[in-house]
Parts: C-alpha cells; sequence; structure tokens
C-alpha cells in the first residue's frame, strides 16, 4: 500500500518538477528576448533561400509529416557589413518567399545572431515554454496537494 500511496504523490511532484524547469526556461528566454529587443539595431533584410526541415512524429493516428520553413536572410549592418543567417525558429506558416524584405533587429556586436522582427520570431519560444511550464507546475502542484490531503486522511 505504501508503494501506491507513494506513486500518488512522485507523480504530481515530478510534473511540478518538469514544469518548473519549463517555467524557467521561458522566464530565461523571455529576459534573454527582451534584453536582444532593448540593444538591438534595426535594419531591412531580403529573404535570399528558405529551408525546409520535416520532423515526423507517429501515433496510433498514423504517421505525422511536418515541414518547417527557416528562411535565410541578408541584411547590411549600419557599419556596412553584409550579414546572412538562417532563423532559429522554424515555422509552419512562413508566407514571405525569396527576395521579399523583412524588418531584421541585431545585436551590433554580433550580427550573425539576428532575428526577423516578428512575433513568432521573437516572442513563440519564450510564451510556449512560460505557458506549458506554468500549467505543468501550477496542475502538478494541486494534486501534489490533493495528494497530501488525501494522504493525511487515510493515515489518520
Amino acid at each position: 500500500m505504501v508503494g501506491i500511496d507513494f506513486l500518488w504523490l512522485l507523480i504530481p511532484l515530478l510534473f511540478s518538477a518538469v514544469g518548473a524547469v519549463f517555467l524557467v526556461l521561458g522566464i530565461r528566454n523571455f529576459v534573454r528576448t527582451r534584453r536582444f529587443v532593448g540593444r538591438a539595431s534595426s535594419a531591412t533584410g531580403t529573404i535570399t533561400d528558405v529551408k525546409t526541415r520535416t520532423s515526423t512524429s507517429h501515433s496510433s493516428e498514423g504517421t505525422r509529416v511536418r515541414r518547417y520553413r527557416y528562411p535565410l536572410v541578408r541584411f547590411q549592418t549600419q557599419d556596412g557589413r553584409r550579414v546572412e543567417f538562417e532563423t532559429e525558429t522554424g515555422t509552419t506558416s512562413f508566407s514571405q518567399g525569396l527576395g521579399e524584405q523583412v524588418e531584421v533587429l541585431y545585436d551590433p556586436l554580433k550580427p550573425e545572431e539576428a532575428r526577423i522582427k516578428s512575433f513568432m520570431m521573437l516572442w513563440f519560444r519564450p510564451l510556449i515554454f512560460g505557458v506549458v511550464g506554468f500549467f505543468m507546475f501550477a496542475f502538478g502542484a494541486f494534486f501534489t496537494l490533493i495528494a497530501l490531503v488525501v494522504l493525511a486522511a487515510s493515515a489518520s
């Protein structure tokens, strides 16, 4: 009986721990992105290529293949250097084509670490980690409290 009681407590605790890690990663990514945006310079870039990568997942419903697009963007810094970068974040809904212009944010000290100025390219990672982490942590903590109450009630 102790084993099952322990599992009822361990599972939500693990869920909370994983949620806490995700939440910390989300907050860390948010702070880094905010700091980047605060010190970044702006330029107009041109999409020179779009790399496509596929991701395959398997489930009971079958195999699912998704294609993610990673634009390559070339721009010129304020001091005249030409820089080309590939976005860190792939998206299934990137709509711009070759030769189109996009606004770019870049760190003047590290222009090769530039990003396209859009919500998706800047804030998606911090948002997804933060939201998923928050809910995992909250649900885990809630069910840990319930498990503790049930265990305390059954012990008395």
